[in-house]
């Protein structure tokens, strides 16, 4: 039985609410899947609904993308509950290749789900250059990663904006890294002043390596109380991040510390 086919998209909708109001879903996906109603956003991501329940995340892609691509954000999320889906069944590359292509590529969970891939399969330059494509939103962790990646690549001028930007936002750990950069003039001409502002706003937050570079900028002051203060202190520090690294070796407040491999 073949449902009645509307003469245009407008009654589209008002006749899919009938059939599945009726429950009548085998003419409902006929009527959807039939021009004009297939042309209707509703309708798309009607199909993609009855498909994703069926456990065809592929087809129900399909359907989803059509929606997204007349403006329908909420399809681009759905969409990319179908990318877990098919990942979840094994299906990496299609996963992938749905996830790299326009509009899901535009999407942040996309985009880090390519970094990720990336990063997995050991592509340096794709995993750069979705990192970026994250860092435009603007998140002040992913404005880090992408000057620790430049960093790690030995071009600490094109961390120093990321990095500026994510300390900005109030990054402990970006403040940590400038400071590294200005104590030891990396990329930029050494400045112990402006090292240790960097130091202070991340010892604020816990970071205890900032806190050892301040007792030894301290110390370089000279005087009996800052060699007291060093001596004392620099033992309780150590131990403490011995404490957090047994703990959590992934724990952010030992990043940096020389002798630790940071966790991505």
């Amino acid at each position: 039985m073949r449902p009645e086919i509307p003469a245009n998209e407008v009654d589209c909708w008002r006749r899919l609410t009938e059939l599945d109001e009726r429950g009548e879903t085998t003419l409902a996906i006929a009527l959807c899947e039939t021009a004009p109603c297939s042309l209707d956003v509703h309708c798309q991501r009607y199909l993609g609904w009855i498909y994703a329940g069926q456990g065809e995340p592929e087809k129900a892609s399909e359907w989803y993308l059509k929606a997204a691509s007349q403006g329908d954000s909420e399809a681009i999320e759905e969409c990319w509950k179908c990318v877990l889906m098919i990942d979840a069944k094994g299906d990496k590359e299609k996963a992938v290749a749905l996830c790299s292509a326009a509009p899901l590529s535009e999407y942040l969970n996309c985009q880090r789900y390519l970094a990720k891939a990336c990063f997995a399969q050991g592509d340096v330059e794709g995993l750069m250059s979705w990192s970026l494509k994250i860092a435009a939103h603007g998140g002040a962790d992913d404005l880090l990663y992408v000057g620790s990646l430049y960093l790690s690549e030995g071009k600490p001028h094109l961390a120093m904006d990321f990095l500026k930007r994510a300390a900005a936002a109030g990054n402990g750990r970006a403040h940590q890294l400038l400071g590294e950069m200005y104590a030891f003039g990396v990329g930029v001409p050494e400045n112990k002043e402006k090292a240790a502002g960097h130091y202070q706003e991340s010892a604020k937050k816990g970071y205890l390596l900032s806190r050892v570079r301040l007792l030894h900028l301290k110390r370089r002051e000279g005087g009996v109380t800052s060699n007291i203060t060093f001596l004392a202190q620099l033992p309780l520090l150590t131990l403490k991040a011995a404490v957090i690294k047994l703990r959590n070796p992934n724990d952010p407040r030992i990043a940096d510390i020389p002798g630790r491999r940071n966790a991505k």
